[in-house]
C-alpha cells in the first residue's frame, strides 16, 4: 500500500507535465489527447492495482496472525457496553 502511494504520486508527477503538453504541443486538453491521456491513465490503474495488492496483502495478514480487525486487539474485560 505504501508503494501504491508513493506511484500514486508518480502519477500526479507525469500529469502534469502532460497536461502542458498536450495544451502546448497539441493546442488541446490532455483528456482529448488519446496518446498522453492513455499514459497517464494507465500509471492510475496500476497505482489503484498496487494499492488493493498492498491493502488485501495487510487483510491477509492481519488474518492469519490472529489479530482481530473490528476492535484491533481489545481484550474483552477493556471493552465497556
Amino acid at each position: 500500500s505504501n508503494f501504491g502511494a508513493r506511484f500514486l504520486l508518480l502519477f500526479v508527477a507525469a500529469t502534469i507535465p502532460a497536461g502542458i503538453i498536450a495544451k502546448t504541443q497539441y493546442g488541446d486538453i490532455l483528456a482529448n489527447v488519446d496518446v498522453l491521456h492513455g499514459g497517464s491513465e494507465s500509471l492510475l490503474t496500476i497505482s489503484n492495482a498496487l494499492f488493493a495488492y498492498g491493502f488485501g496483502s495487510a487483510v491477509g495478514t492481519s488474518s492469519a496472525t490472529g489479530v482481530d480487525d473490528a476492535r484491533m486487539g481489545v481484550e474483552d474485560d477493556d471493552v465497556t457496553t
